[in-house]
């Protein structure tokens, strides 16, 4: 999953977020038929999908790159680390998504998710 670049390259300066816990299930938890079966939900599918994303709209690397801050990955990454841990967390996500710049395109990354419907039992 190319998706996970930005978080790679940062790993080497800044602690990664934790993923999952008791209080944190996980970004694919719904992908869980028991999570989704316990909550009153039958008819579950759930699928998964790799689509492409072009990082902060299509544009050039500067573009993706003014995108990043405001997402919460960036926030769960730097908020908490020093001033030069975060500057050099910074430039090494920035030297990893110039690996992805297509032009015309921009930052383009593959991603891996769940697709899951359900039906909400009465």
């Amino acid at each position: 999953m190319l998706l996970l670049v930005p978080g790679i390259a940062a790993a080497a300066h800044v602690a990664l977020p934790p993923i999952e816990g008791p209080s944190n299930p996980g970004m694919f938890s719904l992908a869980d038929r028991d999570t989704l079966t316990s909550a009153g939900f039958s008819t579950i599918e759930v699928e998964p999908v790799s689509p492409s994303i072009v990082l902060g709209g299509s544009g050039d690397l500067e573009t993706a790159f003014r995108f990043l801050p405001g997402t919460g990955i960036a926030h769960a990454l730097f908020d908490g680390a020093t001033a030069p841990a975060r500057n050099a967390a910074i430039a090494a996500v920035r030297d990893a998504l110039g690996e992805f710049y297509v032009p015309g395109r921009g930052v383009v990354l593959g991603t891996g998710a769940w697709l899951a419907s359900a039906v909400r039992d009465r």
